[in-house]
């Protein structure tokens, strides 16, 4: 119960939080329990792997813990050269899943504590630390290029999820070092499949078939586009591609919980849009939550799209 957990060590909680989430367990109240006790013990007893799982944890369920976070990333500092590259990576996987982009002090840390263990990277960590660093739209070129000239030596070792993680890093580069030649060039198409294979509907078809028909009696977009637009990997659900415009569906995925039920969109969320726009693309989005609380009105759900339409102006940069 979360009264006992003042007695609990930071191992045993990192162990907790690490099950539920592992399980899939929605237990917002607990999480928020847990971070709440943590922040009292960051002093004593949190070691480099506890870190790492207990923000695997709460990045892997999704759960806004920012204050504790915050705390994490101070107490955390110090101590990053302790980091095995694993942990490492679990570590600035977490922060950037959990969109906690502004500390520069913190990610330049970890950084260039990864340069100075590069060689001991195996291929899964070393697309997941390009990813992170995508994610956080991080400029700084020659870091990436370290990383993507590692994984050469690598690139009949990645899995599926590494090869749709280094599809995202592909457009991230392409878009911030445009004059630069991407390492991994040799394997762009083989990194698009995977994404494209990874990339399941994270809502509904129910949701899909609700917006897509009242954006057909609206006149709006192509019954032939629906669901079937892709831009570079990228699934556009409701495109309209002769004026680079869309309509996308949020789906639970790309939001934390938070405390009073609150929804806030998440480090891939952001990554996925600020991605689209850097290509051009202007997009106008749902949240599932939004869509969910128009219930079966028809009226109701014509007058909302007409309200996304109206107001379709580029999604917000950085």
């Amino acid at each position: 119960a979360p009264t006992m957990f003042s007695d609990f060590s930071p191992q045993n909680l990192a162990n907790i939080a690490w099950a539920f989430a592992s399980m899939n367990i929605d237990a917002v109240i607990l999480f928020h329990e847990i971070a709440q006790v943590s922040i009292s013990k960051l002093d004593t007893g949190f070691k480099p792997q506890v870190f790492s799982n207990i923000a695997w944890a709460f990045a892997s369920a999704g759960i806004d813990a920012s204050i504790f976070f915050s705390k994490m990333a101070d107490t955390a500092l110090p101590m990053l050269a302790d980091f095995t590259p694993q942990s490492l990576t679990s570590l600035a996987w977490a922060f950037a899943t959990l969109g906690f982009d502004s500390s520069f002090h913190f990610f330049s840390a970890i950084a260039n504590v990864t340069l100075t263990k590069l060689d001991d990277f195996l291929p899964p960590h070393l697309a997941k630390m390009c990813w992170t660093f995508a994610c956080i739209a991080w400029s700084q070129f020659d870091f990436f290029n370290s990383l993507l000239v590692a994984a050469v030596a690598h690139q009949d070792k990645f899995d599926d999820t590494a090869l749709a993680e280094l599809h995202l890093v592909s457009i991230h580069f392409q878009v911030e070092f445009p004059d630069q030649v991407f390492p991994l060039a040799q394997m762009k198409e083989r990194l698009q499949l995977a994404y494209q294979a990874l990339q399941n509907a994270d809502q509904s078809e129910k949701v899909q078939d609700n917006v897509a028909t009242a954006l057909i009696k609206m006149k709006w977009g192509s019954l032939n586009d629906f669901n079937k637009y892709f831009v570079q990997g990228i699934k556009l659900q409701f495109p309209k591609p002769d004026t680079k415009t869309a309509i996308i569906i949020d789906g639970p995925i790309y939001f934390l919980k938070g405390k009073e039920n609150s929804h806030i969109e998440n480090g891939p969320l952001r990554f996925k849009l600020r991605l689209l726009e850097k290509l051009g693309w202007t997009i106008g989005h749902i949240p599932y939550y939004e869509w969910e609380s128009l219930g079966e009105d028809t009226a109701q759900q014509a007058s909302y799209l007409q309200k996304k339409l109206q107001t379709l102006s580029p999604i917000a940069s950085e």
